[in-house]
């Protein structure tokens, strides 16, 4: 062989090898050349995908990349909101690492905290835990906006408002619960100031303090009076308040209407009195065609969007005689039956949610309320109960009254207190004249055959343009002590996808709930056979299982007991012999993996 035969044969071999190494290293240069087109992503592009993603896909799309995780760290860290129901919880280990790495901290703006123990007494003990290290975690949140403690109390800390107000500027949103204990006149949460944003939550120990004592909560008693100075006289740009609470017993707040918001968008009262005369000795006055201060008020505030008076005190609250200039931009209302017909400036209204049920669909027809939703041209989503007397059914004329009367209806909540008259099919022949409807929730009760799975059929099938659904059926338990009662029967949610023509392609039931209280299913072998000699599972039937030798029911369940133990035993003696090691291993694996998912 000469050698320029050689030359060439060495080069072919040269050539060849090199073309394997780069068909080999193909697929590294596509995930280097992909990861490089991932992070060449702008930083702005990424954070509005991430603000879609849910926050463990969030948590997922940071770990792929070293380079990404501190992009994500900014939509992930966002929003904390931490439940502490015991001391070793998530929310302990969570708050840990705020208060020790600031690069985490620095990126939060929302931090909501909801503490709740089970006992008031372990409540608060709990929320001291909470406190000390609440304390070095705020100190870490520069660009910290929002604050919200959501127990049944304050937290018992006065300090931690101060350090809200000092280490965190930016702060213009706070929401708090008073309970059994209120802040002292002197509290640091009276010191905060431009606050956009105040919900008071009042829980039930708060309505029975006062309650206690005979009188309603008056708001200028301390230290009410200071709340009611800060946000009149320290927060002129409040955009949102909320005095939420339920009780039948409801809390003076008439220094409401003393303020004067002019960016006020949201107003939520719960049950609250805001139409309150001193000097009447305290009690609902009898106005006499005169000016309500709340009439006033509203009428001072051109730029609520927001209306909600959802407390089963505020049918007291009227609207009458309410200016027709007033709430220009009103875009969503929540209240009784008898607001609706009174609200001005119909054609802004987008939704409407009636809260108070409405008995009987002849008081609608008394408080106008089909001739005013005629007017609300841009109604979209419409919530209404209706309680009819037991000796009545739902009127399928009334029905469609309604559809016809809100035909651009994307969202409709329809619950009724009575047996309908009108089957599933009919119903939805009625609703098929809104073209628009996406959305249905219907809460019903049981009439005739019909159940939960024909119903939903049926409604699919005739409401052509539905996508979502939430049907449920209720049964009538009588009239116990003057007050209806209704159990659930069948409850579930649907998600509906159709093609071409809105055909129905798929249904898919999403959540169901049943009435039934039945037997548990899967149950340990020994807590069957306790339960079937009659034995329950509580302290004093185990303690009598253990100790007690005369009763016959525990004699039996102990022996059955055992027998069961010792073919557990000889069982596993037996497999022992016949499979040896490999047996032994296979039950360790299985043992460690049933603890595993138990802890």
């Amino acid at each position: 062989m000469d050698s320029q035969t050689l030359r060439r044969r060495r080069g072919l071999s040269r050539a060849s090898i090199s073309f394997k190494n780069v068909m080999s290293a193909l697929p590294a240069l596509n995930r280097m050349r992909k990861r490089a087109k991932l992070v060449s992503i702008p930083e702005d592009l990424i954070l509005e995908i991430a603000s879609y993603l849910s926050r463990k896909d969030q948590l997922h799309l940071g770990m792929s990349c070293s380079r990404l995780l501190p992009m994500i760290l900014v939509p992930l860290y966002k929003n904390v909101s931490l439940t502490f129901a015991r001391r070793n919880s998530s929310g302990h280990h969570t708050l840990w690492m705020l208060e020790n790495t600031r690069a985490l901290a620095q990126h939060v703006q929302t931090l909501s905290l909801r503490v709740h123990a089970g006992d008031a007494a372990a409540t608060s003990k709990l929320a001291h835990v909470v406190c000390q290290s609440l304390r070095g975690a705020l100190e870490n949140m520069d660009l910290l906006r929002k604050f919200e403690w959501m127990s049944e109390e304050i937290p018992p800390e006065d300090d931690i408002w101060r350090v809200l107000r000092q280490s965190c500027p930016k702060i213009n949103s706070l929401g708090v619960c008073f309970g059994l204990d209120l802040p002292r006149s002197d509290s640091q949460l009276y010191s905060f100031s431009n606050v956009k944003v105040f919900d008071l939550h009042l829980a039930p120990p708060f309505f029975e303090r006062f309650l206690g004592e005979g009188r309603y909560a008056h708001s200028n008693m301390p230290p009410l009076a200071e709340l009611w100075d800060m946000l009149i006289n320290r927060c002129p740009d409040l955009e949102t308040l909320s005095l939420n609470g339920r009780s039948f017993h409801p809390t003076a707040c008439h220094r409401l209407c003393d303020g004067r918001w002019p960016n006020l968008q949201s107003l939520t009262l719960g049950d609250v009195i805001v139409n309150w005369d001193e000097a009447n000795n305290n009690e609902l006055p009898d106005f006499d065609g005169k000016e309500r201060p709340f009439i006033r008020f509203l009428e001072h505030h051109p730029k609520l969007k927001y209306l909600n008076l959802i407390g089963s005190t505020q049918s007291t609250v009227s609207l009458d005689p309410l200016s027709s200039e007033a709430l220009p931009v009103l875009e969503y209302f929540a209240g009784g039956i008898h607001h609706v017909s009174k609200l001005p400036n119909r054609t802004t209204l987008k939704g409407i949610r009636v809260t108070t049920p409405a008995f009987g669909s002849q008081v609608t027809v008394e408080y106008g309320l089909i001739p005013a939703l005629k007017e609300m041209t841009a109604l979209t989503a419409l919530e209404l109960h209706i309680v009819l007397h037991p000796e009545l059914v739902c009127d399928p004329l009334f029905l469609s009254h309604l559809a016809n009367a809100c035909p651009n209806l994307e969202s409709f909540d329809f619950v009724c207190g009575r047996a309908s008259s009108v089957t599933f099919t009919a119903f939805g022949d009625i609703l098929s004249h809104m073209t628009k409807l996406k959305r249905l929730n219907y809460r019903t009760l049981i009439s005739g055959e019909e159940n939960l799975q024909n119903g939903s059929v049926a409604l699919v099938e005739t409401i052509p343009s539905l996508q979502w659904l939430k049907l449920r059926l209720d049964k009538f338990e009588g009239v116990p002590e003057g007050w209806a009662r209704t159990a659930l029967v069948e409850e579930a949610t649907f998600v509906i996808s159709r093609g071409e023509a809105n055909a129905v392609d798929s249904m898919r039931r999403i959540k169901f709930r049943t009435g039934f209280r039945g037997p548990r299913r899967n149950m340990a072998p020994i807590e069957r056979t306790i339960s079937g000699l009659g034995i329950g599972l509580n302290r004093l039937d185990l303690m009598a299982l253990l100790f007690d030798f005369r009763d016959e029911r525990a004699s039996q369940a102990r022996k059955s007991i055992a027998y069961m133990l010792v073919m557990t035993v000889v069982t596993f003696l037996l497999m022992d012999c016949l499979l040896g090691g490999s047996f032994r291993a296979g039950i360790s694996w299985k043992l460690f993996s049933w603890l595993g998912g138990r802890l």
